[in-house]
């Protein structure tokens, strides 16, 4: 009788489960499974596929965020040449032009000059406060439609607009992928193939008239590919373990050797010191002499100053 061979399922990767499955959903449908009363199980399986596909919708980038990040430069670019041209026309400070331009720079130069240094959530804020600002005081605003920017102003606040409805719509999607129970949908799904494993076993006992063996044939090469996985995978532990701990042992004995060494130094160096000082108090005064020519002994010089036998002070 053959058996099916054991598996670690919950050793399998998030990513590899769904795929698991579907192999195995695949090998038990061309091998009638109603004819071999597995129908109940199969179909239990078959209905876990959805669920299958929530285990990889959180993984990678989400697919709005390049598309923000394109959004994002366009707006940084009608930013940019608005300022520019902006100082363009206060340079060139013509006579047909000027009054407009000293009613229409300091909005431009307090909201949009320097905007590309500060984060994406303040430079949505500060366009939005710039054309909030503009509604407020339509004279600016006239002003610079009256310059040739409204092309440009239109295009910011379009392009503005849209990175803040896919910056919503990518934070909604990622809140609701979030509440996902992947943990749940994995456990499930691993007690549906020990009960659909069983029941092959426990039919090829039961039902001698029935060949199970193709089936279960065919299974265990799905499982030995898995299980194949698997084994790779704790053999790249097993060495990435193995080599950290040499280099940590490795760098344990560099530190014990300069440790040993700093040691060494220190205690040599006061000894050498204390020898030479009483090398020097031990040193006899007719040595000192001999070294020092200019050396008088204190009792020769008193001799001098007294004054001769036989005179009086």
């Amino acid at each position: 009788m053959t058996k099916i061979k054991k598996i670690a399922l919950t050793k399998l990767l998030k990513l590899e489960l769904p795929e698991f499955v579907d192999d195995i959903i695949r090998a038990v449908s061309k091998h009638n499974p109603e004819g071999l009363k597995l129908q109940d199980h199969y179909d239990m399986l078959v209905e876990q596929l959805p669920k299958m596909a929530l285990l990889t919708a959180p993984f990678g980038a989400h697919p709005l965020t390049k598309e923000m990040h394109k959004v994002h430069e366009e707006r940084l670019k009608y930013s940019a040449l608005i300022t520019m041209q902006m100082r363009v026309l206060h340079k060139a400070n013509l006579a047909s032009t000027k009054k407009l331009v000293q009613t229409a720079k300091p909005v431009v130069r307090l909201y949009l000059n320097h905007l590309r240094q500060n984060n994406r959530s303040i430079i949505s804020r500060t366009i939005k406060g710039f054309f909030l600002h503009l509604n407020d005081y339509p004279e600016q605003r006239n002003a610079l439609d009256a310059l040739g920017f409204k092309f440009y102003l239109d295009e910011l606040q379009n392009t503005n607009n849209l990175h803040e409805e896919m910056f919503m719509q990518r934070l909604s999607e990622k809140a609701q992928n979030s509440k996902v129970d992947t943990a749940g949908i994995q456990h499930e799904t691993q007690f549906l193939l020990r009960k659909l494993f069983d029941q092959i076993e426990f039919y090829q006992y039961m039902r001698k008239e029935v060949d199970y063996s193709p089936l279960i044939n065919q299974i265990n090469e799905i499982i030995a590919q898995f299980t194949s996985l698997i084994n790779m995978r704790a053999t790249c532990r097993k060495t990435r373990k193995r080599k950290a701990e040499t280099k940590l042992v490795e760098l344990e004995e560099k530190v014990s050797v300069n440790e040993e060494k700093s040691s060494k130094v220190s205690v040599s160096q006061p000894t050498s010191k204390i020898n030479n000082v009483e090398c020097e108090k031990e040193q006899p005064i007719d040595n000192v002499k001999e070294s020092d020519s200019s050396f008088t002994p204190v009792h020769n010089t008193v001799d001098r100053l007294k004054p001769p036998q036989g005179e009086t002070s």
